[in-house]
């Protein structure tokens, strides 16, 4: 099967061009209907998801109550487009779902902060938790609204909440063909050859997305099956995505427009996916297809820890195959100063933490708290022809810069450094990729206390980190929220959402600590820093 890897640059310009013209039919020259009881004053963030296959863009999804990109100026073809139309004050409507705000508080202080400095006055308009509709608003003209939460009693909303309702809308506007051909439109001998799906099955009214396919179905069109395929009431052909990391990673872009009765503006794919020819880890999905007499198995797969096999330097100085070691074993270390600790579930601040030395004589040992031996990965590296590890495992490492720190196996290459066991830089002389889009290969994970880390096939590597919120907690109060490291005497953000913060920084004592400075000041929502208390 050939492997067509993902590159940004490929599609810059037709993500934003089919965009565009997906949301054309939303327009009220076409549909007026859609913005019964707007005005042209109203706006809705809505999102596009969008699988890059070998040079072309199919559209997979709609979808309204998106995960709203962190950069604060994912909107700067909206103010463009707001000042150009003599707006200038925005009311941002936002959701609370089941006592959190959709988007969170923090991106949207963010957002109005941003607002803020191009000279807007803004403000925030949270909504009653689902179903509860999002009233029309009676607003002077310079007054624009912009939806980002879910509206139940919008016929915007309803399109997006069942794939089945947007796919009849696309073919009476005549925006189908940038979709992917259904089941029952596919020519007879339809196929995508040896080792990859005809068609998918979905269900209509879940939001499952590339990155989750694992609960999607695969099939082969058989002369057995075909009758069941064409019944089903939502199964539609099989694209073949680029790969990404030169490996078997799936990718899909999401582009993030305002649709308005007047105009719609491309606001920008989403965040992280940038012109960079890679794509962060979060949005590579975590399965393998396996075909099997028409249908497709599908395998859970992690890019993190070390290949069945490699070898654990235990607190004897004796060695371990890693699927060998067990929980409550010692493994020997070399300390690193001022490394922070995990601190519970999510803390990744070691991530992008660094030191000028790789300083670490003094020994000690950690504890083998947690093993799991019987994951698979779909792509590993290869260092120095015997060092193996998935493509996401953090190892210790110094390039060119003369700093050390954590960084994916994926991102290393020959001329930067590991952390040896003898605490002397071990350079990198030969660096792979071993990869499939068909087959798995056994790896291991360890995770160990108190420190965070240990040594595999001779170098320094991470443990695994747990998969939560990095922050414990984000309780919402009725005058203010806050959110916070677990349980560390380090700073912690906090967001004020009182309305007299406008042109104040926020002075609260909280039960995590004080407000001690601000670096936003916006109408409604103010973030700053405060001192934990442990």
């Amino acid at each position: 099967m050939k492997l067509n890897y993902f590159n940004f640059n490929n599609y810059s310009s037709s993500i934003a061009t089919q965009s565009l013209q997906a949301a054309a039919p939303f327009l009220t020259g076409s549909n007026p209907e859609y913005w019964t009881g707007k005005g042209n004053n109203h706006g809705v963030i809505a999102g596009y998801d969008w699988i890059p296959s070998s040079g072309s863009l199919k559209l997979l999804e709609f979808n309204t109550n998106i995960q709203t990109p962190t950069e604060t100026n994912f909107l700067d073809n909206a103010v463009t487009w707001w000042k150009a139309n003599n707006y200038d004050t925005i009311v941002l409507v936002t959701r609370d779902e089941t006592g959190n705000v959709m988007p969170p508080l923090n991106i949207v202080g963010d957002i109005t902060a941003s607002l803020a400095s191009e000279g807007f006055t803004s403000s925030i308009y949270v909504q009653d938790p689902y179903p509860t509709p999002v009233p029309d608003f009676d607003v002077p003209d310079n007054v624009f609204i912009l939806r980002f939460g879910f509206d139940s009693a919008s016929p915007i909303d309803y399109l997006a909440s069942d794939k089945r309702e947007f796919r009849n809308f696309a073919s009476s506007s005549g925006i189908e063909s940038l979709m992917p051909r259904k089941m029952v439109n596919l020519p007879d001998g339809f196929s995508n050859g040896v080792g990859v799906p005809d068609v998918l099955i979905k269900d209509p009214t879940e939001d499952y997305q590339t990155l989750l396919m694992n609960y999607f179905q695969f099939y082969d069109i058989t002369d057995d099956n075909k009758n069941y395929l064409l019944s089903q009431s939502y199964c539609e052909e099989f694209i073949q995505p680029d790969l990404n990391y030169n490996g078997a990673y799936y990718s899909e872009v999401r582009s993030v427009v305002m649709l308005t009765p007047q105009e719609n503006i491309f606001l920008q794919p989403r965040g992280s996916i940038t012109a960079d020819t890679n794509v962060f880890q979060t949005q590579l999905p975590c399965y393998i297809l396996t075909a099997d007499s028409g249908s497709y198995t599908t395998t859970t797969i992690t890019r993190r820890g070390a290949i069945t096999g490699s070898q654990v330097l235990m607190s004897d100085d004796s060695y371990t195959n890693i699927e060998n070691v067990v929980t409550g074993s010692f493994l020997k270390i070399r300390n690193i100063n001022d490394l922070p600790d995990e601190a519970g579930c999510g803390n990744y601040r070691w991530r992008s933490w660094s030191t000028s030395s790789l300083s670490i004589p003094s020994q000690s040992n950690v504890e083998v708290t947690e093993k799991w031996a019987d994951r698979y990965t779909d792509s590993y590296t290869v260092i120095n022809g015997d060092k193996k590890f998935g493509t996401f495992t953090y190892l210790f490492t110094s390039g060119s810069e003369n700093r050390w720190g954590f960084k994916p196996s994926i991102e290393l290459s020959v001329g930067d450094y590991l952390a040896g066991e003898d605490g002397q830089p071990l350079k990198i002389t030969s660096f792979s990729v071993v990869s499939s889009s068909t087959q798995v290969f056994p790896i291991c994970e360890l995770n160990v206390e108190p420190q965070d880390y240990y040594y595999a096939d001779g170098v320094i590597v991470h443990n695994v980190s747990c998969q939560g919120n990095a922050w414990k907690s984000y309780v919402t109060y009725t005058l203010y929220a806050e959110v916070f490291w677990p349980d560390v005497n380090e700073t912690c953000h906090f967001y004020s959402a009182m309305s007299s913060n406008s042109g104040n920084a926020p002075s609260y004592t909280t039960s995590k600590g004080n407000v001690t400075g601000c670096n936003s000041t916006g109408a409604w929502v103010s973030k700053g820093l405060c001192d934990a208390v442990a």
